[in-house]
């Protein structure tokens, strides 16, 4: 994982701060995306992570049944953003 995204998950521990959350998927590293997955859903599973985090990175990887379902799931937590 790039060294400034790191940086920025460990100082802020938010998804949506990161920079271009889904630069590694847009770029063909599909491990590096994956990899940011698991973080978040570890994550998730201490603190709310917004939905709209992992759509992101889904759409950018081409799962667009996975980015939809999260767009849904965030349909009220983020309405602005989708």
């Amino acid at each position: 994982m790039h060294g400034g995204v790191t940086k920025a998950f460990q100082l802020n521990d938010d998804p949506l701060a990161w920079d271009s959350l889904s630069r590694p998927a847009r770029m063909g590293h599909e491990k590096e995306a994956r990899a940011r997955l698991d973080q978040m859903n570890d994550a998730a599973k201490r603190r709310y992570v917004a939905p709209y985090a992992f759509a992101l990175i889904h759409l950018a990887l081409g799962d667009k049944d996975q980015a939809l379902d999260w767009r849904k799931k965030g349909a009220g937590a983020w309405p602005n953003l989708l």
